[in-house]
Formats: structure tokens, sequence, C-alpha cells
């Protein structure tokens, strides 16, 4: 298990979020929970980029 270590921007961040959303709340602590027990689950992962990129 990792230890997460939170700087106040993210902590209020978080607080805003909560304040607008408090639905969301046990959302945020479970996807928090899971990225520190593995941060590479599939659930984790990230998009791929779609679209025109210009190449």
């Amino acid at each position: 298990m990792r230890t997460l270590i939170w700087g106040k921007t993210f902590v209020r961040a978080i607080e805003r979020i909560i304040k607008k959303h408090p639905a969301l709340k046990n959302d945020i602590a479970e996807t928090l929970s899971l990225l520190q027990e593995n941060p590479f689950a599939s659930r984790q992962a990230e998009r791929e980029a779609g679209g025109f990129l210009g190449v």
C-alpha cells in the first residue's frame, strides 16, 4: 500500500467539489482508496487521445 501525500491546493479543491456536489463524496473516497491500494488498476487507466492531432 502506498502513502498519498495531499497538497493544500488538492485538499481545498476536493473540499470545494464536495461542498458543491455532496453525492460525490463516496465516489471520491473510493477512488482515492483504490489509488492508494493499486495505482495501476484498470479503473484508473487514462483515456486515449482522440481526434485529429495535427500530425
